[in-house]
This record gives C-alpha cells, sequence and structure tokens, in this order.
C-alpha cells in the first residue's frame, strides 16, 4: 500500500511530550535566585515555542527584559537546573509511543524538528523513546535559525530524501504551522498541546487525538467489513465489491480488514478467506485502487463454529467477535466473558462487534463484557438511526459510558454506501 506520507516530522514540546511541568520548575528555579515574582503553568505555557532564551526573556518582569546580560545569566541557570532536572515530570503523551514504533515499523520516515536546544532535544527522544528510529533529530543549534524559518524543514527532508510533497509536520503551535507553510509541507495541527486551538487555523488538518493523528497519517482503517464478494451476506459479486471500494477510498480509508461472517449458515475459515483478499486485492491492484485488504473474520460465539483452531487476528492480535443479535439462547453454554477471557488469556484482544445490536443485551451485560477486557466497536449509522430506535437508543448509552474503541462501517453492500455518504 502506498502511504500517504513518507517522511512525519513532529515538533517535541507540547506534540510528543508533556514537557511544561519541568520547564515551569527550571523557569522558576532561575527567577526565585533573583527575587523576582514566579510563573504557575499557564504563565509558563504561554511562552514556550520560540526557544528556550525567549522563554526566559519572556518570563522576566517586562521591564528587565531588554537587559541582555540579565537575560544571559537567567538563561544559563535555566539550562543548568533544566538539564539536571528535565525528565522529572516529563512524559510522553498518551498513545504517542505506540504511533511512533507503529509508523516505523510501517516504514516511514520519522524527523524532531524542534525550538529546544539540542542537547535537551537528543537526550528527550532517546529517554522516551530508545527503540525508535529517527533519520534526524534536530533542536535549536548555534547560528541556526528558529522555527518558523523553513531551514529546519528543509534539513530535515535532505537528510531524508523524501520529496517535499511526500512530507507533513505535525505540531502544536501556530508557529509550527507556519514553518510547515514556508517549507512547503502539509501541517496538522494537535489541539492537546500548549497552544489554544483557535492558534491552528493555518493547519491542514487540526486533530484530537492521537488515534485522530494515525488516521490523517495513514489514512482511514476499518476494522470491520463485508466486502469479499459471495462469503456471506455481503457483497454478492465482484462488480458490487469493486465499486464498494472505490467508495471507501473516496472517503478517505487504504487499510481494510475483510471480516466475513463465521456462523452456522456460513462455515468461512481462515484459508477460505486469506484466498478471496488475495484474488480481491489482485483485482484492486489490477485496477490502481489503492486499498489494502486484511484477511480476518467475525466470528459468532455459537456452538460448533466457536472455538477455531486457527484464529486470523488483525493489527497484531484483535479478534472481531460478536454474539447473537436477537436470540441469546443460540450460544448454549457459552457466556461471553468467559470467551474474552480465554482470548485475553490466548494473548488476542477480542473487540466486540456492534454491541448496541444486542436488542437483549442489559447494561449489566455491557458492564461485565466491558470489564472482562472487550473493547467494543461501534458500527457507522448507529447513532443517525440507521438500524433502528432501540440500536440507536443503546449506541448513545455506550457512548456516554466511554465503552467503545472502534468505530467500522460493517458495509454489506450499496445501500450502507447511500446512508453513509452524509455521515462518512
Amino acid at each position: 500500500m502506498k502511504m500517504r506520507y513518507s517522511l512525519v516530522l513532529f515538533d517535541l514540546d507540547g506534540t510528543l511530550l508533556d514537557t511544561l511541568d519541568d520547564l515551569t520548575e527550571a523557569v522558576n528555579y532561575a527567577l526565585g535566585l533573583r527575587g523576582l515574582p514566579l510563573h504557575n503553568r499557564e504563565g509558563v505555557r504561554a511562552r514556550i515555542g520560540h526557544g528556550v532564551r525567549n522563554l526566559v526573556k519572556q518570563a522576566l518582569p517586562e521591564a528587565l527584559r531588554r537587559d541582555d546580560a540579565l537575560v544571559d545569566a537567567c538563561l544559563a541557570d535555566f539550562r543548568s537546573y533544566y538539564t539536571e532536572h528535565i525528565n522529572v515530570h516529563t512524559v510522553p503523551y498518551p498513545g504517542i509511543p505506540g504511533l511512533l514504533a507503529e509508523l516505523d515499523t510501517a516504514g516511514v520516515k520519522l524527523a524532531v524538528v524542534s525550538n529546544k536546544f539540542q542537547e535537551g532535544t537528543d537526550y528527550l527522544i532517546r529517554k522516551f523513546f530508545p527503540d525508535v528510529r529517527f533519520c534526524a533529530i534536530l533542536g535549536n543549534r548555534p547560528g541556526f535559525p528558529l522555527k518558523p524559518d523553513p531551514a529546519i524543514v528543509q534539513e530535515a527532508l535532505s537528510l531524508s530524501g523524501v520529496p517535499v510533497d511526500r512530507a507533513v509536520l505535525v505540531g502544536d503551535s501556530a508557529t509550527d504551522m507556519q514553518t510547515a507553510a514556508n517549507g512547503g509541507v502539509a501541517g496538522i495541527g494537535v489541539s492537546w498541546g500548549y497552544r489554544p486551538v483557535e492558534s491552528l487555523s493555518a493547519a491542514t488538518r487540526i486533530v484530537h487525538s492521537v488515534s485522530e493523528l494515525r488516521e490523517a497519517i495513514f489514512g482511514k482503517f476499518d476494522c470491520h467489513c463485508h466486502i469479499l464478494p459471495g462469503l456471506d451476506d455481503g457483497v454478492a459479486d465482484l462488480e458490487e465489491s469493486l465499486d464498494l471500494c472505490r467508495w471507501l477510498v473516496g472517503r478517505g480509508y487504504r487499510e481494510v480488514v475483510c471480516t466475513s461472517h463465521s456462523t452456522r449458515l456460513y462455515r468461512n475459515t481462515a484459508e477460505i478467506v486469506e484466498d478471496a483478499v488475495k484474488a480481491l486485492q489482485r483485482e484492486l491492484d489490477a485496477r490502481d485502487i489503492e486499498l489494502a485488504l486484511i484477511p480476518s473474520l467475525e466470528y459468532r460465539l455459537v456452538p460448533d463454529v466457536w472455538p477455531q483452531k486457527r484464529l486470523l487476528p488483525w493489527k497484531g492480535n484483535h479478534i472481531l467477535v460478536e454474539l447473537p443479535l436477537k436470540n441469546p439462547e443460540k450460544m448454549g453454554a457459552i457466556v461471553p466473558e468467559e470467551e474474552i477471557r480465554a482470548l485475553i488469556g490466548r494473548g488476542y484482544r477480542p473487540v466486540l462487534a456492534h454491541p448496541e445490536r444486542y436488542l437483549w443485551a442489559t447494561p449489566a451485560d455491557y458492564d461485565r463484557w466491558h470489564a472482562a477486557g472487550a473493547a467494543f466497536q461501534r458500527n457507522f449509522g448507529s447513532v443517525e438511526g440507521f438500524y433502528g430506535g432501540p440500536a440507536m437508543e443503546r449506541a448513545k448509552y455506550l457512548l456516554e459510558k466511554g465503552y467503545y474503541s472502534f468505530l467500522g462501517t460493517d458495509l454489506h453492500n450499496r445501500r450502507y454506501a447511500e446512508f453513509f455518504n452524509g455521515i462518512i
């Protein structure tokens, strides 16, 4: 699969790492030595982003900011303290280590472009992301201009060998977005950093979570789809399958997990699905439809079907399982939470397909399944009424509970696509 970007340039403070508490303590150390007023987190937050000298200068009372000797002395004390206490409170933002590892594994080149001094930038990257390969770790160095000058972007592009139209800069400030624009690369603004989201108006896209950032870099990912022709109640023939694949690509999808049913009616196996995926992928490649297919199954937890000897996980260890939609007696002696724990014990992460559609389930059932370790997957259209009022109310309830981890199309035919046109 052709990746959307070949190089991702990351800002450091406020994008990869939350460094605010350590920076605040270092600033206040330098100010406190001189009996000057101290700053809280928000006061320091407002001054971050233009290099440490500017941070220290702006932290001084306005009347003292033109005293270069004082600024230099404060800077020296700041750097001395900060170098010794650089990672007391600093942590990666949740999800960032996993995203970097995934990008690295996928062959995307990574670079850091920061206004932080070079020694601190090097140390923090090596400290928190020791196993991630970066083609460039660039901080502020003597004789090099600060962002938003595009020199740092141009240097990273040169070191990576990636053309400008295949690169994106990810940052949390207007300075980062201006740097991207000045360097001719796309800019993704993250809302979890040190600047208000309104300052990111120049971004190509603004994201509010690491999962959204992943999607912005990789393209959309569908974990639940029935587009393999003739295997279940999904698409009937190759023509419809190709049409739906084009529709998915047109909506920004780059990867799709083909989760054909494994039920008493549809006796699909790992081997059947793998062969079908290979055949459809050949058809897509021949037509230059850039969609990567991942073979898997939607395993129904009913006797004579479950368990299966060979499972097809996606994204490492995820397994999509479903329960009967209307009649829980079909599960026989199978207890969902016990099967969930058993899958976890085997090293899998069970993902419960569309729990909002199990109209027999009670809130206590949902609590047990979630507590047992299942991730919940919501279907597109569930809160818009595609599956009816009762499913819609359950979807809203589970959203309020915060139980959903995945969103899938559960795409079966053109009717689904026609409905989803207004919401995807």
